[in-house]
């Protein structure tokens, strides 16, 4: 699927004025700026820059946030230099690592890119088309498929969208499993979040807080067909380390919540923020089980007792002390 040509500005931005029409959208082709972090994967980072410098649009700029890699990492990069902005920095996790470049993204349009991931030659194009037909979405994502299987969205991003390619409720639609909402698969307009940040903090689900402030700037848009991303699913983390993400991303999202740091106060999107970090919670609650982390998750589930009931989550609030009941969990022995 290609885009039809666009002209790049002298000034690398696109006028908002024009967005949305046809002349505008034949005339200009907005800066958009590529973040991609990377730690200690130097074999792995230089096919995604590759997959970045094949993109057929023809306004990038690619930033590589390197956050404190002891591998070769520098050294590989540095035959791209003359084509990307190469930030180094001390290790500060992978959300910190987006928030770096972010701050040194000069484009209105800005997209992520994991260093384990891909991207088909098109990806950007069709989002950036999508953006200019559809000024009304601060968040276009494209559909995601496993690096083994390219042709297999891994969610239903494609069935949910309208005719016009709006997603409703994406964050609802997040809950209910049938959108993911991979990173490596979102540009999103920062004029309309401008202040839409990756949570700092290490190993805590630190996407969420950008998917929910973006998303609730505008609506949810899907850019075309066939996947044009390329998920590496990579090797599987201990049942530990996955709930200790969990337990991290459900305590920051409901004190984020409750200081009003975290979606709208009011009206629809409140209700479905409420609605993710309830899902986060007892999501964490029950990794915990599996994990073993047996007192974790019942610290979990008291905690969560009257906000899951506000919303009605009856299975979970029955369910969890009946499973807590049983002598093992997934062969995990209680302690």
């Amino acid at each position: 699927l290609r885009s039809r040509p666009l002209r790049v500005s002298s000034s690398g931005m696109v006028n908002p004025d024009k967005l949305g029409t046809e002349k505008g959208a034949a005339e200009v082709a907005p800066l958009v700026s590529v973040v991609l972090p990377t730690y200690n994967r130097a074999e792995l980072v230089t096919r995604a820059v590759d997959s970045v410098m094949a993109q057929t649009y023809p306004n990038l700029e690619l930033i590589v946030v390197v956050d404190g890699s002891t591998d070769d990492t520098m050294q590989r990069l540095h035959a791209y230099q003359s084509r990307a902005n190469i930030v180094y920095q001390s290790n500060a996790g992978l959300g910190a690592a987006r928030n770096k470049g972010i701050s040194v993204a000069r484009g209105r349009y800005i997209a992520f890119l994991d260093d384990d991931d891909l991207w088909l030659p098109d990806k950007i194009h069709v989002q950036v088309d999508f953006f200019i037909r559809h000024p009304e979405c601060s968040m276009v994502c494209a559909a995601t498929a496993p690096v083994t299987k390219p042709e297999t969205p891994m969610d239903e991003i494609l069935a949910l969208r309208s005719g016009s390619g709006i997603v409703d409720h994406p964050l609802r639609q997040k809950v209910a499993g049938r959108l993911l909402i991979v990173p490596s698969s979102i540009m999103y307009d920062r004029e309309k979040a401008p202040g839409a940040a990756f949570y700092p903090a290490r190993g805590c689900l630190e996407d969420i807080t950008f998917i929910v402030d973006v998303a609730c700037a505008g609506e949810f848009g899907v850019a075309g067909d066939p996947p044009l991303v390329l998920y590496n699913e990579g090797t599987a983390r201990s049942l530990a380390a996955d709930a200790g993400s969990w337990i991290l991303g459900a305590q920051h999202m409901r004190r984020l919540l409750a200081e009003g740091k975290l979606g709208p106060e009011t009206g629809p999107m409140a209700a479905d923020t409420r609605e993710l970090v309830a899902f986060i919670a007892r999501t964490a609650a029950v990794r915990c089980l599996h994990a073993g982390r047996f007192a974790d998750g019942v610290n979990i589930y008291l905690r969560e007792l009257f906000p899951q009931l506000r919303l009605g989550r009856w299975r979970f609030v029955v369910g969890f002390p009946l499973i807590m009941l049983r002598p093992t969990i997934c062969g995990a022995p209680r302690r």
